[in-house]
C-alpha cells in the first residue's frame, strides 16, 4: 500500500511532498520489517537473542515506530516551504455567531 496507491499519489504531488513521502514510507518499512526479525532471532525463532533483549526489543520496537514515526514525519513536513502547505482558513469570529 505504501509502494503502491498512496505512492503514486505522493509522487503526483510537488518532488518535496514526494521526498518526504518516500522518506517515511522507508521509516516505516525499516520499522515493520524489525518486527519479524526480532521474532525470528529472538526466542520464539532460531534463539540467537536470550530472552530479556528480545523482550526488551519487542518492547522498544513499538515505541520507536509509532512516536518515532510521529516526529519524524511532522518535522519533515514542518520543514516543507510554506507554499506547500495547505492554507487554513480563518476560524469563525464571535461577530459572525451574534448575527
Amino acid at each position: 500500500m505504501f509502494w503502491g496507491p498512496l505512492y503514486a499519489k505522493a509522487a503526483g504531488q510537488h518532488p518535496e511532498i514526494e521526498r518526504v513521502y518516500r522518506g517515511s514510507a522507508v521509516f516505516l518499512t525499516v520499522q515493520w520489517l524489525l518486527y519479524p526479525t526480532v521474532w525470528a532471532l529472538g526466542t520464539p525463532g532460531l534463539e540467537l537473542l536470550g530472552p530479556l533483549l528480545t523482550t526488551f526489543l519487542l518492547i522498544l520496537l513499538p515505541i520507536i515506530s509509532k512516536a518515532g514515526f510521529a516526529f519524524y514525519n511532522l518535522g519533515k513536513l514542518r520543514a516543507l516551504p510554506d507554499h506547500l502547505h495547505p492554507k487554513e482558513e480563518p476560524l469563525a469570529t464571535a461577530n459572525e455567531f451574534s448575527r
